[in-house]
């Protein structure tokens, strides 16, 4: 920065080296060889009298609207963030135009900047930075907690009381036979020459504390597994001192 009161045109001019400015050009480029080639193609068809219509001013709309989307193509790739960071620490070191509207905001951003076609085109910036903060304000910050079933609550809660007494080993060499004892069932009734039921209890471990929440997702409504959780936590529960044990064997599994 060259002196401070000059910040804001500097911050205005700095929006200029585009991030696609190479690009921008040959795009523009391509837009008007390609309408060029409309052009003369619109007049062979004319001197050849294959068309006895006049000469069609779509193509002059095509290129306009062309030329629109790369400018805005080119607008949205332009380096706004030195400024918009400028103006929002501007914005919250002055308290009383930190609660004016909006629109009285961007017409004192719009009185700091030069009164040229550099000055307007900064203000747009300022101003779509402002409006975006002003919605993200608006939106309400709580989300509502997520549904949990009585299910899952309750199986939780036995998860949780199966590792305060240290038995997540036992926890999971219990759903490990389970599944074990379900796919020789079903073995069996393959070999039979029957179609055995397909298989209900789900291979899924625990793999500590970080994930009862996930476990009771996926065990709430298992019946054998359910079962089996229910019943270890009720034994841990009538052992006397079990919640005193060491965690160490979370991390086992």
């Amino acid at each position: 920065m060259r002196n401070s009161d000059q910040k804001a045109k500097d911050m205005a001019e700095s929006i200029l080296p585009s991030t696609r400015r190479t690009s921008a050009r040959v795009d523009r480029r391509a837009i008007h060889a390609r309408h060029r080639a409309r052009q003369l193609h619109q007049l062979r068809r004319l001197e050849l009298g294959m068309v006895d219509t006049e000469f069609d001013v779509g193509i002059e709309r095509a290129r306009t609207g062309e030329v629109r989307d790369l400018v805005w193509d080119r607008r949205a790739a332009d380096k706004i963030g030195p400024l918009q960071r400028w103006a929002r620490v501007r914005l919250q070191r002055n308290p009383a135009l930190r609660h004016l509207p909006l629109e009285d905001q961007v017409r004192a951003f719009a009185q700091l900047m030069p009164d040229n076609l550099i000055g307007r085109h900064a203000v747009d910036h300022i101003r779509w930075a402002l409006e975006s903060d002003l919605r993200r304000a608006q939106r309400p910050n709580s989300r509502p907690a997520p549904v949990t079933s009585p299910h899952v609550a309750e199986t939780a809660a036995a998860v949780h009381r199966i590792l305060e007494a240290g038995r997540h080993r036992e926890l999971n060499d219990g759903i490990r036979r389970l599944v074990r004892r379900e796919e020789a069932d079903l073995a069996r009734a393959r070999g039979s020459g029957r179609y055995g039921p397909p298989p209900t209890i789900a291979h899924r471990l625990l793999a500590g504390l970080h994930d009862v929440e996930a476990f009771a997702q996926t065990h709430a409504t298992s019946g054998p597994v359910g079962q089996f959780i229910s019943g270890l936590a009720a034994s841990c529960r009538d052992e006397p001192g079990s919640s005193g044990q060491s965690r160490r064997t979370f991390s086992r599994n």
